[in-house]
């Protein structure tokens, strides 16, 4: 069997270290609920930069404290990694006020939560290494090694005349007055001796066998942990991005595209010819001012509102249908650079005739 040089040996090891830590990762993730987080934005700078990599573990809403840095969803689905700057427990759930250590204030939500991800390692830079191990690019590469390691493995042991080693026919001509016999053939060929050696006793036979079957079994164990680290490392490319947004008028500009408010509920109410328009939040953290829109319109029908209720006047002249017709109304919250998605119901809107314009909570 042909000896692997030393730059093969260290890939076919170094396929084996990262095969192996890839299944730590795999286990730890199956047994105790370990969650890697990429860090796509500074909010938490300097304790993770952006692009740093993290290491959670689930917690109990019980076990969730002030100054833990937990990985939690908002209200939209995104996930936000702060720290916690106050928790309010109620039982099974816990309602927590987050902070990212670079930015000014709390966030403008409040997460009532079960359960947390609490992080318990990180580093800095690593994020963006595990980002790239997703690429196609990276996973082409990874294919390529992966082959080429299989060849490492196996390809050798079976390649021609692997099994001859180098400076055997000179060996043997040394030591032909010894162990071997050689037939000369001077009329056809006077410069070649054809050898004849002497038949492999059966315990070296035996031993060379157990060498080959113990190197296969070798190369088949590293090659086995080799492919593992290929599958880890396209593993390893799925964190969930612990994205949130700054709460500094100064840096939101840079990442500001995950920076939401909660949807207020709206509800409606017929007062009369007419309709109040009723808006609330659960667990606010700021004081958000309100845009009511109306659908067709140009301008905002109301803005900059701190009120949490808006009385439509069918009477008003914004109103300019001729015929009944369906108006939606929408409300937005907004706090600073940070506005919520539009909550939006329909009014029937009837106009003046024989009797005075009405507008009421359709449905």
């Amino acid at each position: 069997m042909r000896v692997l040089n030393r730059g093969q040996n260290a890939a076919l090891t170094g396929g084996a270290i990262l095969g192996t830590l890839c299944l730590l990762l795999a286990l730890a993730g199956m047994l105790a609920g370990a969650k890697p987080l990429i860090f796509t934005s500074g909010s938490m700078t300097p304790t993770i930069p952006a692009g740093g990599l993290a290491l959670s573990l689930p917690a109990g809403a019980g076990d969730l404290v002030a100054g833990d840095v937990v990985s939690v969803e908002n209200a939209q689905g995104v996930r936000i990694t702060h720290r916690v700057q106050a928790v309010e427990h109620r039982g099974a759930t816990a309602v927590l006020t987050l902070k990212g250590d670079a930015n000014d204030a709390v966030d403008a939500e409040r997460y009532v939560v079960t359960t947390g991800d609490r992080v318990v390692w990180s580093a800095p830079l690593l994020g963006y290494a595990v980002a790239a191990l997703g690429s196609p690019y990276a996973i082409f590469a990874g294919g390529l090694l992966s082959a080429y390691l299989l060849y490492l493995a196996f390809g050798s042991a079976n390649s021609p005349g692997g099994s001859r080693p180098s400076g055997s026919r000179s060996v043997g001509r040394r030591s032909r007055g010894r162990q071997e016999t050689a037939t000369a053939e001077p009329q056809l060929y006077p410069s070649e001796t054809v050898l004849h050696t002497l038949p492999e006793p059966e315990a070296t036979r035996e031993r060379k066998s157990g060498s080959r079957r113990r190197t296969l079994i070798s190369r088949a164990a590293i090659m086995a942990s080799a492919v593992v680290a290929m599958a880890g490392a396209g593993a390893l490319a799925v964190p969930a991005p612990a994205q949130a947004a700054f709460s500094s008028a100064a840096g939101a500009t840079a990442s500001f595209g995950a920076a939401t408010l909660p949807v207020p509920a709206l509800s409606c109410r017929n007062d009369g010819g007419s309709v109040v328009l009723e808006w609330a939040h659960d667990s606010l953290a700021v004081d958000p001012t309100y845009t009511v829109e109306q659908s067709g319109a140009v301008e905002p029908w109301a803005e900059g509102l701190s009120a949490s209720s808006l009385a439509v006047d069918a009477a008003d002249p914004r109103f300019t249908s001729a015929e009944p017709a369906v108006i939606t109304f929408s409300v937005r919250s907004v706090h600073g650079l940070w506005e919520s998605t539009a909550a939006a119901l329909d009014l029937s809107y009837t106009p003046a005739g024989d009797a005075p314009a009405t507008i009421q909570c359709a449905g």
